[in-house]
């Protein structure tokens, strides 16, 4: 039996060795094209795109990191939005805790804003606005018109029951964040609906 349960197991084994080997192909492939193609920057190796970003602040290229954060940004966007169509959402406790949520399009206007204004020093960027885990995925379950799953479970040791942020420093070098949590999630829900879904 041990013997037959082997010899079933290892041709699933060398096909998901195969598509292994055929993705990181492909995803290599993909990095060159876009290296060569679309700014120096990468598609699939976001260490080398951070290592970049840092390049551009170094240099003061905005060009550089303007290219690197729209790659970036779009790698956390699509694990977001994959993990919340995907999975749902586990909610650590009664879902009451709060957060400050930024659109990363902010962060990244807010760098520039601290780089072009010749900042240095400690700055806290975010949305200045807090809301609860519960209201999070009220609004993703509004944007997006799926209905997510949420589960809730257990606080875990250390856990902060809030994140209020004060931006007023940031805002005093021209900072304001663009986009309210619902207009966030609006911008990129469209990427990641399944076909014939739609917000």
């Amino acid at each position: 039996m041990i013997s037959y349960r082997a010899m079933d197991i290892r041709p699933r084994q060398q096909i998901l060795t195969l598509i292994a080997i055929a993705l990181t192909f492909a995803s290599g492939a993909n990095d060159v094209a876009s290296f060569t193609r679309l700014g120096g920057v990468f598609t699939s190796v976001m260490t080398g795109n951070i290592v970049l970003w840092g390049l551009s602040a170094a240099q003061r290229s905005v060009s550089l990191f303007s290219h690197t954060a729209v790659s970036i940004s779009g790698y956390i966007i699509g694990v977001a939005g994959g993990t919340w169509v995907a999975h749902g959402f586990k909610v650590r406790g009664d879902g009451t805790m709060i957060r400050d949520v930024v659109h990363v399009d902010d962060i990244v206007q807010g760098t520039l804003a601290a780089w072009r204004s010749g900042y240095s020093g400690p700055l806290i960027l975010g949305a200045g606005r807090s809301v609860t885990v519960n209201e999070m995925v009220t609004i993703a379950r509004q944007v997006t018109g799926a209905p997510i799953p949420a589960e809730n479970v257990p606080v875990p040791p250390g856990e902060m029951p809030a994140v209020v942020l004060d931006i007023s420093a940031a805002r005093a070098i021209g900072y304001e964040p663009a986009h309210t949590l619902e207009a966030g999630m609006a911008t990129v829900w469209p990427d990641f609906a399944p076909e014939g879904v739609q917000s």
